[in-house]
C-alpha cells in the first residue's frame, strides 16, 4: 500500500524546502552578527578562558548521540526513506536535495521532475518513467531500473 499522496508528497517537501531557508537565514543572522560583534568576541574569549578550567562531564556527550539520532529521524529531507511510493504521479515535483535511499518508486510518474543532489540508493524504479527528469549528481547504488523510461533525463 502507498505510503503518502502526491498532496502528502508536496506539503512534505514544501516543509523541507522551509527549514532550508531557516537554516539559511539563520546563517545569515550569524555573519552579521560576527560583523558587528568584534568587540565583544574579545570579551567572550576572556571569559572562555576561565571557565575551561572545568572539564565538563562525560554523560554530556552520551546524552548528545541521542538526540542526534532524533534529529535525524525527523530530518524532513529523508522523510521518504524507505517508504512505498509506487504507482503515483510525482510529475514536475521538485526532490533536489531529497533522500529517497530504499523506496519503491515501481511504476512513479516522475517526468519532468528535478531529482539533482539526491540518494536513490537501493530504490526500484522498475517501470517508472524518468522521462526529462533532471538527474545531476543523483546516486543510484543497488538501483532496480527494469524497463524504466530514461528519455531525455540527464
Amino acid at each position: 500500500m502507498v505510503d503518502f499522496t502526491r498532496e502528502e508528497v508536496e506539503a512534505a517537501i514544501e516543509e523541507y524546502a522551509a527549514t532550508l531557508v531557516e537554516e539559511e537565514d539563520e546563517f545569515i543572522d550569524d555573519n552579521d552578527d560576527e560583523e558587528t560583534a568584534e568587540p565583544e568576541e574579545e570579551v567572550e574569549e576572556e571569559v572562555e578562558e576561565e571557565t575551561t578550567e572545568a572539564p565538563e562531564p562525560a554523560e554530556t556527550s552520551e546524552l548528545s548521540a541521542p538526540e542526534e539520532e532524533l534529529e535525524k529521524e525527523d530530518d524532513p529531507k529523508e522523510v521518504f526513506e524507505g517508504k512505498d511510493l509506487s504507482g503515483l504521479d510525482l510529475s514536475e515535483i521538485n526532490f533536489q536535495g531529497i533522500s529517497l535511499k530504499n523506496t519503491n518508486l515501481k511504476t512513479t510518474n516522475l517526468a519532468n521532475s528535478t531529482l539533482s543532489n539526491s540518494n536513490m540508493d537501493q530504490v526500484d524504479l522498475s517501470e517508472a518513467n524518468l522521462s526529462n527528469a533532471e538527474m545531476e549528481n543523483v546516486s543510484c547504488l543497488e538501483t532496480t531500473a527494469t524497463n524504466a523510461n530514461f528519455t531525455l533525463a540527464n
